[in-house]
Order: structure tokens, then C-alpha cells, then sequence
């Protein structure tokens, strides 16, 4: 193939002299973000993204800003709300951009329109997308060439409604040896259609289970066609995906191929990559070269094959039209998809061809998620090499890679840390830096968009709202044992044997509401131990299950980017869990406020502070201060010495 890799292209890193831009995105998932990411990060260029819903993905952007649209989905809106937008902005060059077919097919049918409100649109032409989009016309394309493709029996849904539907399915012939894998010939009529089970692929084990299937089609009046294909045997790991441009003047100016490592999994978006390693395939390239001049095709495709273990040979399955959503691992393979679109419709100047070669590990999952569900040895010593060496990529990540800013020092580039994998669960907020440093995010402590029950148990539970409890937490034993030797009988108290563990819970309960009086450190440290472990026992029991559960399907939501997904509702058993904990903490509050005014009384303090543990921060340092300081000798204001001798305990 002929091409240089994207390091080696002069210039590529560095800031581009263009007019002023503005990227206009419609959908808000992850591969816009990467879209959205890229432009600002080769040329700081704002954006405005338009979504159904409020995206995770999107949330507090600060290079791009997420308008939300509930009607998006119409024709009508989604023009006048562009031609809103270039109203706006008449002084900016316009690129329009989207990550999904049924807009990408709204937007060429529209072409004129929105040209005319002064868009520039990267998109082929509409005869070029009705054979590229369908999954006939594209295995047409394919046996003309000689590219290989899986053995496919193509079912017209609206003839077999018209010859019965769901009593006509059975006498269908179906020439294919079972498992087999169904999907739309048609993406774009494929989202606009709803029936039980609905998946962007469907696996199918046997006829029954086609059966069942055809006949949901019929029922809900599918009028597109449904094919069903041959299953090329291999796990997730021998899917591979291909990134290309062709531009203008009918160059391939961009390819970048990977294997995938691991798909979603959730159903509308089953068998997109979540994870993909950049590798290059030469024979890859060449076949979509020749698929894509054939066709005349102009803009971003993205194509999906795989390697077939029974002949050694790349078996290839579609094109879409568009870029993708897992787009990011061609910028972080080292080419900037924004370089090939603005040098082609924004510039008008010619460019070398470039690959994106270059080794580096793309995912949107946690990288330990990831590693799990690699069981290939070479594989798993690969990526572990790729993440210990920085070159692991995530676009909701903290800060750009080597792969991903080709021209930065070999210093700046190896700035991708672990967090660069934390899990994209965690809320992020994003934060255009002043070049040449690329987007960063700040990430907050909490996650957002959980409900109340959840942030009331977790502040309940872990001090943050209730400071006085701040000890409570599981993961605060820790501090508490490295207090032992107040308790433990290395140190002997004064004058007197320590009190021992359960006669210092059995006194502080006794003494449930006492603020008068004294309280020594054995007393204080031995009761606080037991209350980190009752707290610890109770959250790992009730809550940490349906946490997982919820943080599971919250990450899945996320990556998803479905506007028309529900979001996840917390688990009963997690809102319960946290409700047990939160009650069992405001039951012992008044006797964890009693026993802390008591310590200070010891020391000679008045128990008034105790309201600067209302303090973050500052109050876990005072807890340990004052429950270590050794208590005054003999009696004080508050009472007598309580290591004097044995005192009663008070009912």
C-alpha cells in the first residue's frame, strides 16, 4: 500500500493555519466526544453537539457544549435547529459531523439545504450511499473484486408479511449450518423499527430461535430485509476494524486498521469495539482502497471484518458510512482525523496518504475490566507491555498519549498514566488547556447522576455530610490500627489496665447520651474499632453487591450513548442496603458525639469543639489528635480521672 505512517508526515502535529471553525455534532456518545477531541486538539476548535438527551459523555465539556433537542429524530427539527445554528455562527466555517446512519442518511438527503445555511459536509453522494449502506449492494461490490465475504441468505420481511408473515416464516430456506448471525441489510431502517429482544446483531443458535425472530420482524411490519449469515468462527479477538478517508479528488488519504480485544455487550450497540489494539493489515488496506474507489466513495467509512481461523484469510462483513464510533484509536494510532477533513474541505490542498500504525491500546473500559476478558497469553503480555509503557488510550481520559500527539516530545508523551483506564463510570470534567497541552479532564470525587438514596447513604455512611461519623468508614480501620498501641497494651495508661474492648462498648452505650464526664483512650479507640467494623460489615454486605450491579450497568449506559435508552434505576437491593447502613449510623450518633465530648472533657477541652468537626478534612485530623492525646492528670473541671480507679458505669 502505498502511504507513510502519520509520525512521519513533516508538520503533523503542529496547529494548522485555517479560518475559524466550528465542529456542529449531532449525537452525543463517546465517538463524538473522540470526534469533537480531535478537532480541538489539532486545531482548538470549539463545538456544539446536538443530542435527544443530556449524554454522559458529553457532560461538562469545556471544548464542547451539548444542546439538547428532545425531537431530534425529526427531520424538520433537526434542520431548523442547524440552520438555527448557522444563523448563530455565519461568521465561522461550519463542519457538520455524526456518528450515526440514519443522520448521515437525513444530512445527504438534505444536502442542498444545508449547504445552502453554509455547512460543509463530508459525506458521499446519494447513489454512493444506498450500495455502500446496504449489506446487499456492499457484498455486490465485494464479489466483483474478489474480497471475501460470509455466505448470506437475504429475507424480504415486507414480501413474507405479504405472504403471511409469521405463519409464512417456516417455510423459508435458510441454507446455512446453525449458529448463524442476523442482521438489517439496512442500519438507518433497522433504528426506526421496535420489537421485543431488539439488538443491534442478533446470534442465533437455531432455526427455532430464526424462527421466533422473523416472525417479531412480521409482526412489527419491518419493511426493510433481513439477513442472515454465515458465523465465521473465532472469539471477539479475530474481529478487526479499518478506518479510512477518500477525499475529493478521489485519494485514499487515510487508513488505520486494529484488532478488537473486546465488544460491548449491552443491545444496542452489540459487536462495537470497546477495546481495539492498532495493528496493520496491508491486505486489509488494499481491499478497502479498491472497495472505495469502485464506488466513488468520498468521506470517513469504517469497515468491520474478520479473520477466518478455517482459511487464514480476512472475511469481510460491512461498510458504514461514517467514521465510527470508536474513531479515537486512529487519532491515538498516531493520524488525526480531523487533518484528513479539514486539508480536503476546508483547505482544498492535497495531502500525502497516511497510516496510523503505530502499537497503542484503545478502550473505553477499565483496563483490568479489559485484561479479565483477554485470555489469549501473547495477547494479555501485549497489552500489560502497552500499559506499563503509557500507551494506553481512553478519550475520556485525563490527557492525550504519544500515539496521540505525533509531535509532542517523547517526555509529553508518555504522559498517559493509569488513569488513563479508570473506568468511565467516574463523572468527568473536562477542560480545554491553553496549547500546546491537549483537552484535559478534572475529575470530581463523586459520581454524578445517582439518586438521592444514594447520595444520602453514602454521605451518611462515609462522613462527607455527617463529619462526626467520618471514622465510620470500612476503609478507615486502617487509621484506627495504627492507633493500637494507645489499645493494644504496648502502652499502659496511666495508673490503671486498660479498658478492655467489650467494656468499652458496653460504656459507651450505657452512657448512650452522656456529654458530662470523661472519657479515656482506650474507652474512645477500642468503641470506634467496633463501630468501623459494624460499618464495614454492614456496607460490604449490603451495599457493595448492588453497587457493582449498578456501577455495571451505569458504565454500560455510558458507553452505549443510546439516546433512547433508559437510564439505569438503582437496584432495590442497593437503595435498602444503604438505607440499613444510614440507619445504623444515625442510631449510633448520639453515642459517637457522647463519647467524643467526653475524650475532649479528658483532656481538659470543652465539648463545644466538637463542632469543628464539622469541618472537611480538618476533622479526621482532629479525631485522631484528640483521641490519642493522653487524658489530664487527677481530676479536672469536667470530673474525676477516669484511670484513677474503676468507675461505674452510669445508666
Amino acid at each position: 500500500m502505498s502511504g507513510i505512517p502519520a509520525e512521519q508526515v513533516p508538520g503533523q502535529g503542529a496547529a494548522q493555519s485555517v479560518p475559524e471553525m466550528l465542529v456542529v455534532g449531532v449525537g452525543g456518545d463517546v465517538g463524538m466526544y473522540a470526534l469533537v477531541r480531535a478537532f480541538h486538539e489539532q486545531y482548538r476548535t470549539p463545538a456544539v453537539v446536538l443530542s435527544k438527551v443530556a449524554t454522559r459523555a458529553m457532560q461538562d465539556s469545556a471544548i464542547a457544549e451539548n444542546v439538547v433537542v428532545p425531537n431530534l429524530d425529526e427531520v424538520d427539527v433537526l434542520l431548523s435547529t442547524l440552520e438555527g445554528l448557522a444563523q448563530q455562527h455565519r461568521d465561522k466555517v461550519l463542519v457538520l459531523l455524526t456518528n450515526a446512519d440514519w443522520h448521515v442518511r437525513t444530512v445527504i438527503l438534505n444536502r442542498e439545504r444545508l449547504e445552502a445555511a453554509g455547512y460543509v459536509l463530508p459525506y458521499p453522494s446519494l447513489p454512493v450511499l444506498e450500495q455502500v449502506s446496504s449489506k446487499e449492494g456492499f457484498a455486490e461490490v465485494c464479489d466483483r473484486l474478489g474480497i471475501p465475504t460470509p455466505r448470506t441468505v437475504a429475507v424480504d420481511v415486507a414480501k413474507l408479511v405479504a405472504d403471511g408473515g409469521r405463519a409464512a416464516v417456516p417455510g423459508l430456506e435458510v441454507d446455512l449450518q446453525f449458529p448463524v448471525v442476523g442482521k438489517p441489510s439496512n442500519s438507518a431502517e433497522w433504528y426506526y423499527v421496535d420489537f421485543p429482544g431488539k439488538a443491534k446483531i442478533h446470534h442465533i443458535d437455531s432455526r427455532a430461535e430464526l424462527d421466533e425472530l422473523l416472525g417479531h420482524l412480521a409482526d412489527a411490519n419491518f419493511p426493510g430485509t433481513f439477513l442472515v449469515q454465515e458465523f465465521i468462527p473465532g472469539d471477539e479477538t479475530q474481529m478487526r476494524s479499518l478506518t479510512a478517508y477518500r477525499d475529493t479528488s478521489g485519494a485514499v488519504t487515510l487508513l488505520a486498521t486494529g484488532r478488537v480485544l473486546l465488544e460491548e455487550h449491552t443491545p444496542g450497540t452489540l459487536g462495537i469495539p470497546a477495546a481495539i489494539l492498532v495493528e496493520p493489515y496491508d491486505d486489509a488496506m488494499d481491499a478497502a482502497t479498491r472497495f472505495l474507489d469502485e464506488t466513488g466513495y468520498v468521506g470517513f467509512a469504517n469497515f468491520d471484518y474478520k479473520l477466518d481461523p478455517r482459511t487464514g484469510r480476512h472475511v469481510y462483513f460491512e461498510v458504514n458510512p461514517r467514521i465510527g464510533r470508536n474513531n479515537y484509536y486512529v487519532t491515538a494510532g498516531g493520524a488525526n482525523v480531523a487533518r484528513v477533513l479539514v486539508e480536503d474541505w476546508v483547505l482544498r490542498r492535497p495531502i500525502r496518504p497516511v497510516h496510523a500504525v503505530r502499537e497503542v491500546l484503545y478502550t473505553v473500559v477499565p483496563f483490568g475490566l479489559l485484561a479479565k476478558y483477554v485470555l489469549d497469553p501473547e495477547l494479555k503480555t501485549r497489552i500489560k507491555a502497552l500499559k506499563a509503557s503509557g500507551d494506553v488510550v481512553n478519550p475520556s481520559s485525563t490527557t492525550a498519549t504519544r500515539a496521540s500527539s505525533a509531535g509532542s516530545s517523547s517526555r509529553a508523551s508518555r504522559r498517559t498514566t493509569a488513569a488513563s483506564t479508570r473506568s468511565t463510570t467516574r463523572s468527568r470534567r473536562r477542560r480545554a488547556t491553553d496549547p500546546p497541552r491537549p483537552a484535559r479532564v478534572r475529575r470530581s470525587g463523586r459520581p454524578r447522576g445517582l439518586s438521592v438514596c444514594h447520595v444520602a447513604g453514602g454521605f451518611l455512611t462515609h462522613g462527607e455530610f455527617c463529619p462526626l461519623l467520618h471514622l465510620c468508614a470500612p476503609w478507615r480501620i486502617g487509621t484506627l490500627c495504627a492507633h493500637l498501641p494507645e489499645i493494644s497494651g504496648t502502652k499502659r495508661e496511666r495508673g490503671n489496665s486498660l479498658m478492655s474492648f467489650i467494656e468499652s462498648i458496653r460504656t459507651v452505650l450505657a452512657k448512650y447520651a452522656v456529654f458530662s464526664g470523661r472519657a479515656r483512650r482506650s474507652e474512645f479507640w477500642w468503641y470506634y474499632l467496633a463501630l468501623a467494623i459494624v460499618e464495614g460489615v454492614l456496607y460490604f454486605a449490603l451495599v457493595v453487591p448492588g453497587l457493582t450491579a449498578y456501577t455495571t450497568a451505569t458504565m454500560e449506559y455510558a458507553m452505549a450513548g443510546d439516546p433512547s435508552a433508559a437510564v439505569p434505576a438503582m437496584p432495590g437491593s442497593l437503595a435498602v442496603g444503604y438505607l440499613v447502613v444510614s440507619l445504623v449510623a444515625l442510631a449510633l450518633l448520639l453515642p459517637t458525639l457522647a463519647v467524643i465530648v467526653r475524650r475532649l472533657h479528658d483532656t481538659g477541652k470543652p465539648g463545644a469543639l466538637a463542632f469543628l468537626l464539622l469541618i472537611p478534612v480538618v476533622n479526621f485530623i482532629l479525631i485522631i489528635v484528640w483521641g490519642a492525646t493522653a487524658g489530664t492528670p487527677g481530676p479536672n473541671q469536667y470530673g474525676p480521672d477516669p484511670k484513677a480507679a474503676d468507675q461505674p458505669v452510669a445508666a
